[in-house]
């Protein structure tokens, strides 16, 4: 075979081999661009039908209380319990009507109200047309042993008309009742009590939360304002303690965001210009825990033992300080709440597929440790729906409507894990 011969046969094999090359780079080329007009796979599990299967429905909105389980609608009023990842109405089991006078301006109440576990929990609306008064919101509990008092009955007046629920208000009317609701008075003396610019009494005189007076047996909490200037903003408050029917104080100038007690452990906020702190201590001696910038009353949403920053999503621990970071990222966070060692967030995802609909998601993480699980679905609450939480699930709102579902029900839905 001569050279002419050889370099003939390489040349060709040479070409062959290139045209190969060229046929692959261009089909490869070819896939490529196919795959960038087709749509990218789905960015989401999304679990709209399951998870709407696997809740509860209700044709009513629920408030919360400070008793772990229970909920309550108005207009008209029903009890609404959860127990063994179910979410059952409860029939009232009595009426107590009531007239407590307040500024002489007599309120008749008729209060349905339930006996769950040996509690006595009611609730009840007062209108007015006229006078100073016009929506108040009554809340019935069991008297506390802490006031030592002849009646059976606490009755808990608001006069604010704010859609709360019955465990976020702060209560300014605190009144002892007898069984029939025939004796009604005032389990602190009112001597001296002032009006606010609306012809109100000052609210801010005696008050609470339902958590304050019952947290703790044997003992109640309460803030007295009485001492300070009245402030729509920045109301200052000594913190009592009662028990026995003797009531001292613990804390002064203290803000009336949050106050709690743990055996001898006493737990509140104080509120600067700058920022606010929390505080531990007993009636000799107080320590800071921690402090923010900024106000807790505007920078801050308190739910039970936490609050909520509004700047990062994290959960502070009112008892101890302890930041609990949000867990992953939202393009828009409605809520979050945490009880015990479960933390729960809902909010907005971002719709990385570009299409027209809301991304919505539900995240829960324990709070010891650094791992959640995420729910994507397609517009299931509200665009800033609240979120209730209990031993036993979640509760959320789509319309006037409420939705329960058991963390059970959301453990057998399809989840992503986030570390």
């Amino acid at each position: 075979m001569n050279k002419k011969t050889v370099f003939t046969i390489v040349f060709a094999a040479v070409v062959a081999i290139a045209i190969a090359v060229t046929a692959v780079v261009l089909i490869n080329k070819e896939k490529k661009e196919q795959q960038s007009t087709t749509v990218p796979a789905a960015a989401y599990t999304f679990i709209d039908e399951e998870y709407r299967a696997a809740a509860t429905q209700l044709d009513v909105k629920l408030y919360g209380t400070h008793i772990d389980g229970l909920f309550y609608s108005l207009s008209p009023v029903q009890y609404y319990y959860a127990q063994g990842g179910k979410l059952a109405q409860l029939k009232a089991q009595g009426t107590l009507s009531v007239s407590p006078v307040v500024a002489n301006t007599q309120m008749d109440f008729d209060i349905d109200y339930i006996e769950l576990e040996g509690k006595t929990f009611g609730v009840g609306l007062w209108h007015s047309d006229g006078g100073v008064y016009n929506d108040v919101f009554a809340l019935l509990l069991d008297m506390p042993t802490a006031f030592n008092s002849a009646q059976e009955y606490l009755l808990l007046l608001d006069p604010a008309q704010k859609d709360l629920g019955a465990d976020k208000r702060l209560y300014s009317e605190l009144l002892a009742v007898s069984g029939d609701g025939e004796r009604v008075n005032y389990l602190f003396n009112q001597g001296n009590r002032m009006t606010e610019p609306s012809g109100k009494l000052r609210t801010d005189w005696d008050c609470a939360t339902a958590a304050m007076l019952t947290a703790q047996e044997g003992s109640a909490l309460t803030f007295s304002g009485k001492k300070y200037n009245h402030s729509d903003e920045a109301q200052l408050y000594d913190l009592q303690c009662t028990e026995g029917g003797n009531t001292s104080v613990v804390a002064q100038g203290v803000c009336g965001a949050y106050a709690a007690q743990k055996e001898e452990a006493f737990f509140y906020v104080e509120q600067s210009d700058a920022d606010w702190a929390l505080y531990s201590g007993n009636a000799q001696e107080s320590k800071k825990l921690a402090s923010y910038q900024g106000s807790i009353a505007s920078d801050c949403t308190v739910a039970g033992n936490y609050a909520l920053k509004h700047s990062d999503g994290a959960l502070i621990h009112l008892q101890s300080g302890k930041e609990t970071p949000l867990p992953t990222a939202f393009k828009k966070l409605y809520a979050g709440v945490a009880l015990g060692k479960r933390a729960v967030y809902i909010g907005k995802e971002e719709n990385k597929e570009g299409k027209d609909y809301k991304v919505q998601k539900i995240v829960i993480s324990n709070t010891e440790k650094t791992q959640s699980k995420v729910w994507y679905a397609n517009d299931i609450m509200d665009e800033d729906s609240p979120l209730l939480l209990c031993a036993q699930g979640i509760v959320t709102q789509k319309g006037e409507k409420s939705i329960f579902i058991s963390y059970k029900s959301l453990e057998s839905l399809a989840a992503d894990v986030v570390k």
